[in-house]
């Protein structure tokens, strides 16, 4: 099936300032030499490198056609810097896992991300002691123990947003409602806010996660940060203020309700609330900047990246109707008609385990991972890595290294008596990369696992999606298209929701109302 992503920036024009101003100093030397070759890759132009040969829009597309071309590692030159493409699990594993890690674990430093007042995010925060210190809270926050707490918020959420679905969302919606249910499930989790309809954090949230993971893609970013008096552009200026006022709106409204509630004894069941509880008297107060940004950190990962991947599941099951129909049928033998599914019944489920991780696999969520910084010189298999590369790991060309990648097949995860494989990737933990490698591994994936799995799973016992049908009578054919940034979302499509059965709606209803009666 083939990808079609929108072509909005104005790459070649940028570029041609970029070459036009060849003469600044943001433009780094030639690449040194060394006794070892660089790794092979692309053909370089002078100034801008390879960048007039890479899709702006969609860059992990060109990264692996370059992999397919180069190899297993590649290197380029693009825009003054040196870029390291990393695209095998093997080669992933090697760095970020091994004995080297430490020196690919930083972060580029990308001024651009302050302008839109996200420099707060663990994700952007280079390795030392302050991302030490982030890292120490999300691993106490999410840790399995914790995360089994949240499992009936998870079931609640879930059967709202199966019956949001099931009432009816618009398509181009249908993004907004998934950032909803995400959004929300997140602050509950993190700060004990239960955010109402139209909540400002939510909303902020929202808009933020659209306004620049949506949309602002690493390379995107490097070329914006390539031409500095872009900043002075109207249209761009207001862009970034209203960034910034969206980030101070995630990170200081819940906290400043945690610190209250705090102040109050009116605290409820939460992640900070736990990791406050382990603090001396004196420091149970929230006013430590490091704990408010790895809280805000928190929520806003969890808002982006669960509802782009529940997205791309609604798109596949939207297209491979098959697939959704065989994994019905299975919660109906095992699950029966006269109740919703439930944690306890996962074992006995594994074509959702599999449909799940299959989601992950066809389409990952982040591309392209977030991007690295080698803070010291590498020699990897006999290849030269300069230091002040930028890596990446290429969680697409991973993704396509299996027989027919672009088929949407969960029985490639499967044994052949139907029980998950002990090496899918779900089960194995690698989930793909979209969960990252080594010491900058997301600490939010079981959190992550057991959202998604009960949004799935509710999802799939109540309705079903399915293309709308032409004059013929016939299911319309549709060719979806994508847009995005450092996570990738597919447009809108045109999928007509349905109920199961009249059983199962009014099960449905009744979890809805029974959840809000207890609030």
């Amino acid at each position: 099936m083939a990808l079609s992503y929108e072509h909005k920036f104005p790459v070649l024009p940028v570029l041609g300032v970029v070459a036009a101003l060849a003469g600044l100093t943001f433009l780094r030397p030639r690449r040194k030499e060394t006794t070892h070759p660089y790794p092979p890759g692309p053909s370089s132009l002078p100034i801008i490198g390879s960048a007039l040969q890479i899709d702006f829009n969609a860059p992990h597309l060109t990264y692996t056609d370059w992999a397919n071309k180069y190899g297993e590692i590649v290197y380029s030159r693009i825009l003054g810097d040196d870029v390291i493409l990393v695209n095998t699990e093997r080669a992933v594993r090697a760095l970020a896992e091994g004995q080297r890690s430490a020196i690919y674990a930083s972060r580029p430093p990308f001024p651009i991300i302050k302008r839109f007042g996200v420099d707060f995010h663990t994700a952007t925060t280079p390795y030392g002691s302050e991302w030490r210190a982030h890292r120490a809270i999300l691993q106490q926050a999410l840790r399995a123990s914790s995360v089994q707490k949240y499992q009936d918020l998870f079931m609640n959420k879930s059967y709202s947003l199966a019956l949001l679905l099931l009432d009816g969302v618009a398509p181009e919606e249908l993004g907004k409602s998934l950032k909803t249910f995400a959004a929300s499930t997140a602050l509950v989790v993190t700060y004990g806010y239960h955010a109402e309809q139209g909540d400002v954090v939510v909303n902020a949230a929202q808009d933020l996660a659209t306004s620049v993971t949506g949309r602002l893609s690493p390379e995107k970013a490097a070329l914006i940060q390539k031409v500095p008096f872009l900043e002075y552009i109207p249209g761009f200026m207001i862009r970034t203020s209203h960034c910034r006022k969206l980030a101070a709106d995630v990170t200081d409204i819940p906290f400043d309700f945690l610190n209250k509630e705090l102040e109050q004894g009116t605290e409820k069941p939460s992640a900070m609330v736990d990791v406050l509880s382990g603090r001396e008297d004196s420091k149970r107060q929230g006013s430590d900047l490091t704990l408010k940004n790895a809280a805000a950190t928190l929520h806003l990962a969890a808002t982006e990246n669960n509802a782009a991947t529940l997205q791309i599941f609604i798109l596949a099951m939207f297209l491979f109707g098959d697939k959704q129909r065989k994994a019905q049928e299975e919660i109906d033998r095992i699950v029966g008609p006269d109740r919703l599914p439930t944690y306890e019944d996962r074992a006995s489920l594994p074509y959702i385990e599999a449909l799940i991780c299959e989601s992950l696999r066809w389409h990952p969520s982040v591309p392209m991972g977030v991007p690295r910084y080698l803070t010291e010189d590498d020699v990897f298999e006999g290849h030269y890595m300069p230091k002040g590369s930028i890596v990446k790991f290429n969680a697409w060309a991973m993704s396509r290294a299996c027989e027919d990648p672009e088929t949407f097949n969960p029985e490639r995860h499967l044994l052949p008596n139907g029980e998950i494989s002990p090496n899918s990737r779900l089960a194995s933990g690698f989930m793909y990369g979209n969960f990252g490698f080594g010491r900058r591994a997301c600490p939010g994936r079981v959190y992550a696992d057991n959202l998604l799995w009960a949004a799935v799973v509710q999802m799939l016992a109540t309705v079903t999606i399915s293309r709308p049908k032409g004059a013929d009578g016939k299911e319309i054919d549709y060719s979806p298209k994508w847009e995005g940034g450092l996570t990738a979302h597919p447009k809108p499509f045109p999928c007509v929701v349905s109920c199961r059965s009249p059983t199962r709606e009014a099960l449905l209803r009744k979890a809805v109302s029974r959840e809000q009666d207890n609030h």
